[in-house]
């Protein structure tokens, strides 16, 4: 070897990068890891950056923590990403400060930084059928089914400085690709040159190489042979290469990392060792001493993986029991081990928390209220066929309405729109950063296709036929709206960009197109275009966004860009939102274009330019309405009045307007015409058809509708209790199966005075519901009296003890210390007294065998107190959150009369013990003596225990199952927990087990019930 190259060799040594004679000597005591990963997340490969890092786990899911996202900067702890939620990914890799990302569809997908685009993932032009992925610090590789490599810079689709994949027909049979550097199948390995492009030169004398470890900026290289033999090289900046050699006493290897500037080798016996700089705690060591020869990673054992990356000061291990384990650089939470210091010197666990399943695998899933049922969007065309929208499908109607046929929904999606535009159906969804859109001929066999942007997809807004083509408009959040036209309906090129956002009205008047926004709201004079004074009284006023075009290419914003001396009624971070809303009335034939508003008010153009408005009285009260349409012999328009009141306006003259009701359908509708054929959807899914739009008839039942509270069964029937509105108006519903309900008691639906039934109790011979300061007695469940209980306290509660039923009240004040909350028993429901008043909050009550255990907060701390006789009470006080640091600022504002961070919310009998899910499972046989159980149900709420935390629990016979908002769990020991998410689940307040099934009950017409598949 030239002496020249040993001074280099000698200058790597004292760098601390490339090791050329080292001894391990003694082996300090390593600590096997006992904790276990929690079930459901098993992670199998890591890929670090520049202060982030990314997981894939053996479903195919994707995680992230570090500063891999700016929106949102450090996370301290694995977050689950759900941007690839409906595609499996394949593999990952990352550069300096990127990552990519293979699907097992074949395409690649980027996440960079500084592009124009908002989505989390670009994909990446030009790719597919890609079978593996490689990185060097800033450009990528993919190699095709065809072994074809590609090479491109590592800037997103997005970034004024991303060059499209370009391939390279010097490669073949590549099993790695890491920095500048390919690993082939007959183990030699290539050098492809700085910039990836340049030929690629074997280097000579290097054979039977496993894999390769790039690192200190690309130029260190180690190279593990299939001896377990390391053979290590460098370069000077660039310059010329060193030769091989063999790295003495790095033997019995099987795996190596690089990272910024240190290195990773694990052996063959599961110890992990690092050496290089360690001034950010790289070596795992304990200290933060640069070292040239190996040093073992204190408290590690039995590990089988190993990861750094590129310019990363930290690292990973994954034990065989599969804990994962970090160490380095933490400054941003890159470790994701929750540590708060900015160097983790010796390694600790990162811990994933348990994902929700796939309920729809796990569950059969039915819905018998208004909610899964309600018609969201609908839409005809003039032969009859109507196709209408639900939660869980489509309906089909080929008969103006007579007779409907369950179909699948084209995409699953909370938000969606059903449109129909001369030849085809379509149907969209939107508020997603996945948006999906369908075409279909006949509303059976649907069709996908997408309207792009640089960006990606686009949401569709409204797709229109006008001048005789079609036009879509479409958007990403926020931005200006693409016009989109076609000729056929099916193939969309994109003709313009509207210089607006959230544009979704465009029209034709026969001379211009003239596109329509909503506006803005503010407070001020209206003396420009377009502006009008909307309100005397509070002097708000508004401005329509118009915009118009001759041609559907060049467009003149008319009104509504925003003016710095307006003062407006609605600003986030110094931007006004658009808050003035706005509904197409009518296009007359003349081109006139009629525009409502929701203060009452009609707006004119007859040029679409410059609009007029004036006050229409009789619309003054609306909520919401339909266009206006017409029987042949009067004009008609469907509204809803306060309360969901449903009335008729009728005219001959689009002039004068009355309004009537529609006998049979109280509620208001959603009406379009099919033909000559009227149909109308309203709540609960109700479904009626009419031949002159006043006599209607109903084809499809209301389903329930109210705000439900609470179910129990009782002596062979259900009962389930609540509002029609989410705080008043009570309401009783009974059924015999859990299926069909009836409303068995009903108040007026206008009065704002009596609050909705909260809680119902049984001692099998009464039942007994309470709400607000009143309480409703039957003996058979289809009688009600309803009595007033004195005191003044709104009762939230009740439970029947074994002995008496118990109530628990509150008398709530602006001021938060005068709250009082008070106890109550009753031997019949009616006469009720007080057994207890407090200020420290209480919250529930649960009851069993004449124990009582109630549960609040006192002294900033959570509250269990109990009594057996009613009259002596014994407390316990209980620290929440020690071990969730997320805890307190996640809890603090989730109610409004406590403190949920240091409050109990709920308790209740359940298996033979009490139970409360808080940030752990507390459980008590006697209310007295608590326990608490750590497991995965306290690992799941981490990062968001107010959306995940105090959830309530059933016992099936065989297994608990716990439930909050859309989160489903089941365990058999109350440790070890599966969670499912069911979307349609949001709001849920109360379930019960039937025997076969659970039965469910919440807002706004939630009857839900869970079966397991078998």
């Amino acid at each position: 070897m030239s002496s020249s190259k040993i001074s280099k060799l000698v200058y790597w040594l004292l760098a601390g990068v490339l090791l050329i004679s080292i001894s391990l000597g003694s082996q300090p005591n390593a600590v096997k890891a006992a904790d276990a990963q929690p079930p459901g997340v098993t992670i199998q490969k890591i890929v670090a950056a520049y202060h982030q890092t990314f997981a894939l786990d053996t479903e195919g899911r994707l995680w992230g923590w570090g500063a891999y996202d700016p929106l949102i900067g450090g996370l301290k702890t694995p977050k689950s990403i759900d941007f690839f939620k409906d595609k499996k990914i394949k593999d990952i890799a990352a550069g300096s400060d990127y990552v990519i990302v293979l699907l097992a569809d074949g395409t690649v997908w980027t996440r960079t930084e500084g592009g124009s685009s908002k989505a989390l993932f670009e994909q990446v032009p030009g790719l597919s059928k890609i079978q593996s992925i490689g990185t060097a610090p800033y450009y990528a590789y993919a190699v095709g089914a065809d072994g074809k490599v590609w090479v491109w810079n590592h800037y997103g689709p997005s970034h004024y400085r991303f060059e499209k994949p370009v391939a390279r027909n010097d490669l073949q049979d590549v099993v790695q690709l890491s920095g500048y550097y390919a690993v082939k199948k007959d183990g030699t390995v290539w050098f492809l040159g700085l910039g990836g492009e340049e030929p690629a030169i074997p280097i000579e004398g290097l054979t039977d190489v496993r894999k390769i470890a790039v690192g200190n900026l690309d130029q260190t290289v180690y190279a593990l042979k299939k001896d377990g033999t390391v053979w290590g090289w460098g370069s000077g900046m660039g310059s010329s290469f060193f030769d091989i050699v063999q790295v003495q006493g790095l033997e019995h290897f099987v795996d190596l990392a690089g990272g910024g500037h240190h290195f990773v080798g694990l052996k063959d016996d599961g110890t992990v060792w690092t050496w290089g700089q360690n001034n950010a705690g790289q070596l795992g060591d304990g200290t933060t001493q640069n070292s040239a020869t190996p040093v073992q990673v204190k408290g590690l054992s039995g590990a089988n993986k190993i990861f750094s990356g590129f310019q990363a000061d930290h690292s990973f291990a994954i034990l065989k029991d599969g804990t994962v384990w970090a160490w380095g650089g933490n400054s941003k939470g890159e470790t994701g081990t929750n540590a708060e210091e900015a160097t983790v010197k010796t390694p600790k666990k990162v811990m994933f928390a348990p994902v929700a399943g796939n309920a729809g695998g796990k569950f059969t899933i039915t819905y018998h209220g208004q909610e899964g049922n309600e018609i969201d969007s609908a839409a005809g065309n003039d032969k009859g066929t109507i196709v209408a929208a639900t939660s869980q499908g489509l309906l089909l109607s080929t008969d103006y309405g007579e007779k409907w046929t369950k179909l699948p929904l084209p995409a699953e999606d909370r938000f969606y729109t059903v449109k129909h535009a001369k030849d085809y159906f379509y149907f969209y969804t939107y508020n997603t950063n996945k948006p999906k859109a369908f075409w279909s001929k006949d509303g059976r066999v649907w069709t996908p296709f997408s309207v792009e942007g640089a960006q990606g997809p686009l949401t569709v807004r409204n797709i229109v036929l006008l001048n005789n083509q079609y036009v879509m408009l479409a958007s990403y959040d926020s931005e200006e709206t693409h016009v989109f036209t076609s000729s056929d309906g099916i193939s969309w090129q994109e003709k313009s960009v509207i210089p607006a956002d959230d544009v979704y009205l465009v029209t034709w008047n026969g001379k211009r197109y003239t596109a329509i926004g909503g506006g803005y709201r503010y407070f001020g004079p209206a003396n420009q275009r377009n502006q009008f004074i909307l309100d005397s009284g509070s002097k708000q006023a508004a401005e329509l966004i118009v915009c118009t075009s001759d041609d559907l290419k060049d467009w003149t914003m008319q009104s509504g860009s925003v003016k710095p001396s307006l003062r407006y009624t609605f600003v986030v971070n110094g931007v006004p939102v658009q808050n003035y809303d706005i509904g197409l009335m009518e296009e007359s034939s003349n081109g006139t274009i009629k525009l409502y508003d929701t203060w009452g008010n009609v707006l004119t153009s007859k040029d679409g330019i410059t609009f007029t408005l004036k006050p229409e009285p009789a619309f003054k009260k609306i909520d919401s309405r339909t266009q206006v349409l017409s029987n042949g012999k009067q004009y008609l328009i469907y509204a809803s009045l306060w309360r969901d009141e449903g009335v008729v306006f009728t005219s001959k003259d689009k002039v004068s307007w009355k309004a009537v009701k529609i006998p049979n359908i109280p509620l208001g509708m959603n009406v379009l015409k099919s033909g000559n054929k009227f149909i109308g959807f309203g709540k609960g899914g109700l479904i009626a058809s009419s031949n002159d739009g006043l006599k209607w008839n109903i084809k499809r039942s209301a389903l329930p509708a109210q705000y439900l509270e609470q179910v129990i069964r009782v002596n062979g029937r259900y009962f389930a209790v609540g509002g029609e509105f989410q705080s008043s108006v009570p309401a009783i519903l009974s059924s015999k199966d859990g299926n069909v309900w009836s409303r068995i008691y009903q108040s007026d639906r206008y009065d704002t005075e009596t609050d909705a039934i909260r809680s119902i109790a049984s001692n099998g011979k009464r039942i007994v519901a309470v709400g607000g300061s009143l309480s409703y007695i039957s003996a058979d469940g289809a009688k009600w009296q309803k009595h007033t209980v004195k005191g003044g306290a709104k009762l939230r509660k009740v439970v029947w003890t074994g002995k008496v039923f118990v109530a628990l009240g509150a008398t709530l004040n602006i001021d938060r210390a005068k709250n009082k909350y008070t106890l109550y028993s009753s031997a019949d429901g009616i006469n009720w007294k007080p057994l207890l008043t407090t200020t420290n909050p209480i919250t529930d009550i649960a009851a069993n065998g004449g124990t009582v255990v109630a549960v609040g907060t006192k002294n900033n701390k959570a509250l269990a107190m109990s009594s057996k006789d009613l009259k002596t009470w014994r407390e316990k006080s209980f620290a929440l959150g020690k071990n969730n640091p997320s805890w307190k600022g996640s809890m603090k504002s989730a109610s409004f009369d406590y403190d949920a961070s240091v409050t109990f919310e709920n308790v209740q009998w359940v298996n033979n013990q009490f139970v409360i899910m808080s940030d752990l499972i507390y459980t008590s046989k006697d209310g007295v003596n608590w326990s608490a159980v750590t497991g995965s149900y306290d690992e799941y709420l981490q990062k968001t225990p107010s959306a995940k935390s105090y959830g309530k629990l059933i016992w099936t016979g065989k297994d608990y199952r716990y439930y909050k908002n859309n989160i489903l769990g089941i365990s058999k020991n109350l440790k070890n927990w599966d969670f499912y998410e069911i979307d349609r689940m949001y709001g849920i307040k109360n379930m019960i087990w039937t025997g076969t099934d659970l039965l469910g009950v919440g807002d706004d017409g939630l009857i839900i019930r869970i079966k397991d598949k078998k």
